[in-house]
């Protein structure tokens, strides 16, 4: 096959996963042509590395200048920044310029990063038709955006997360309509892509797109147990350290677990590898210079792994596969996770690694660990074991090439669809006097009730512990998904869970507990008064909500609507609506669909102002279904 393989940086051994593709795809006949920008002398060193390797190269200079422009011009837009940053126009004409004259099979797109190339493909004709793409998007970036909000210690991280997230979700929950396959790292990633999509495709009518998993691998000719003896007091922590997740995970380890090493075991040092750490980081190093090393960039990690006896990978959030975890199973390092380390890999805890999750765990698992040899030694067996049954980059080409032929073999993506029964509402009068009046009204109540939001979230955080603020990833117009505000109401880090079984049984029909033990004193009250539903102004704002309109529901709630969840995905979900004002969760599942496909099917602006200024403020005062 001819393959035109498009990545947002240039191929190297830190982005390690499309050098061992087409490294693999090469070896295996396949002739690779690989499109790319790159800027400062490393990156056009790894360029000239890969032409001197016999692959075909595309490239153009991005300054920093340019990457930044083009962020500033994406800004009024929906595409993620992160596409804006590796686009270069003269880098696409090329690609374009190129597939016009060589005959290619394939065209492979990596990471979020390079997802504009792929949209400027789609729009563009080709007198022979577009060849099919395959977008690698790695990860779920969408996913990870979301951790990064919840459990970053980087202010920076915390920052860009919240700028890019809904616009990483509209890409994800679209492009894979436009596209022929999809493919992600691990299968968390899929099921989270899915999630995404499943609520648009419902929206368009038409059949979800195929997402696969093609996992990171790890190279185990280079990636190999040493012949000298470890040092038995040494941990090491691998990754880039700028990257908010690493230095989030760094933090963990010097400040939460190594306290608690330390008090029992005060020899022990921990050296954190990697390139670029931060100054948080280099002043937590100043202040236990004898046991914490900050290496900076070393041309080669292996020495590290391998006299190291132990590996720890406290990473609190992360996408895809940590390949920091492969890389020192292959060297034969035990290694020490968290779950979500782990995620996706299948590892056996206790046998090919040690999982643990909370300081204290961690602390004990380092300890027990450090205290054993015999122990070390066959965990590091087991890891490596490990590795070469399931985590070789072969087995990822071998998946990634019939990956490929599938496709060619396929027929032409789904082509991007209209919801039904759009045209019943759109375009009327009365729908553009309801879009004044949802943003002239929730600003006006949003700057009304600024001083009660501020009040309520002090009185939040003195009641429980956990951000006032909580986000829930729900569904949109057009079955694209968004974050809606509320107020907190339940325990920190319980949002989410099922009630317990005691609980369960006093369910009402609409879902939510009647008594609930994750629910706080506060929350309670807030339940009960509706205020918890006030930070939702700042949807209706942003044009995710109106305020009278069908009950926002969680993608997982969709499936129970049957057909109907298409007409219901027409119109923007509601910060009240007939359903709120006719029972809420005393209401059964057939009342509550039944409402909400009316409030589509026959609007009106009267029907809605009525909600708004008179059933709403009765059913509050009321207070039934509210719990």
């Amino acid at each position: 096959m001819n393959v035109l393989f498009v990545v947002p940086y240039p191929p190297s051994a830190v982005r390690v996963r499309s050098l061992q593709l087409i490294r693999g795809l090469v070896r295996r006949g396949h002739r690779v042509t690989v499109a790319a920008p790159w800027n400062g002398h490393s990156e056009r060193a790894d360029i000239e590395r890969l032409a001197a390797e016999g692959v075909d190269v595309l490239t153009r200079r991005l300054p920093k200048v340019r990457s930044g422009w083009n962020c500033l011009c994406q800004l009024p837009g929906r595409e993620p920044l992160q596409a804006a940053v590796s686009w270069h126009p003269g880098l696409a004409a090329a690609i374009h310029e190129r597939l016009g004259s060589h005959h290619t099979d394939i065209v492979h797109v990596e990471h979020l990063r390079a997802s504009q190339y792929a949209l400027d493909l789609d729009s563009r004709s080709f007198p022979s038709g577009r060849p099919p793409i395959v977008w690698d998007a790695v990860d779920s970036i969408s996913q990870l955006f979301s951790d990064t909000l919840c459990a970053s210690r980087s202010g920076q991280g915390r920052w860009m997360a919240r700028l890019d997230l809904e616009r990483t979700r509209h890409i994800e929950s679209t492009l894979p309509f436009r596209l022929e396959r999809t493919v992600v790292s691990a299968e968390p990633d899929k099921a989270h892509v899915e999630r995404l999509l499943r609520p648009v495709a419902v929206a368009r009518g038409g059949s979800l797109p195929r997402v696969d998993v093609v996992p990171n691998g790890v190279d185990l000719d280079y990636f190999t147990p040493g012949d000298g003896a470890r040092e038995p007091d040494t941990l090491v922590l691998s990754g880039k350290m700028s990257y908010h997740a690493n230095e989030t995970a760094a933090l963990h380890l010097l400040r939460d677990v190594m306290p608690r090493v330390w008090r029992k075991r005060p020899a022990v040092r921990v050296a954190v590898v990697g390139r670029a750490p931060t100054e948080t980081l280099r002043r937590l190093a100043r202040r236990e210079p004898e046991r914490v090393t900050l290496t900076g960039f070393v041309p080669d990690i292996r020495p590290y792994l391998r006299r190291s006896a132990v590996s720890v990978v406290p990473v609190l959030y992360g996408a895809g596969t940590q390949l920091k975890l492969l890389e020192a199973m292959a060297c034969g390092t035990p290694v020490i996770s968290t779950s979500v380390g782990t995620r996706g890999l299948g590892l056996v805890p206790g046998l090919e690694v040690m999982v643990a999750d909370d300081p204290a765990a961690l602390a004990d698992a380092i300890l027990a660990l450090l205290a054993s040899p015999e122990r070390r030694h066959r965990l590091g067996r087991a890891g490596r074991a490990y590795v070469e049954r399931r985590q070789g980059w072969d087995r990822a080409v071998g998946l990634l090439e019939s990956i490929y032929e599938d496709t060619l073999h396929a027929s032409k993506p789904l082509q991007p669809g209209k919801a039904g029964f759009a045209a019943r509402t759109a375009g009327t009068s009365q729908q553009a006097a309801k879009l004044c009046i949802d943003y002239v009204l929730a600003a006006l109540l949003l700057l009304a009730c600024a001083p009660l939001l501020a009040l309520l979230a002090i009185v939040i955080k003195l009641d429980s512990a956990g951000p006032a603020l909580h986000r829930r990833l729900v569904v949109g117009r057009g079955g694209c998904c968004f974050d809606a505000f509320k107020l907190r109401t339940m325990k920190s880090g319980q949002g989410e869970a099922r009630p317990v079984p005691r609980e369960s049984r006093e369910t009402g029909e609409g879902g939510k507990a009647r008594e609930d033990s994750r629910v706080t004193r506060v929350g309670r009250w807030l339940r009960r008064s509706s205020l918890d539903e006030l930070p939702q102004l700042v949807n209706v704002l942003r044009g995710d909500m109106s305020l009278v309109g069908p009950r926002m529901m969680i993608p997982e709630e969709l499936g129970r609507y049957g057909a109907l969840g298409r007409e219901v995905l027409t119109a923007k979900p509601g910060l009240t609506g007939l359903w709120q004002v006719s029972g809420r969760a005393d209401l059964s599942l057939e009342e509550r669909v039944r409402l909400d496909v009316e409030s589509v099917r026959s609007f009106s602006l009267r029907r809605d102002l009525r909600i708004l200024f008179v059933d709403t403020p009765v059913a509050v005062l009321t207070g039934r279904g509210a719990y």
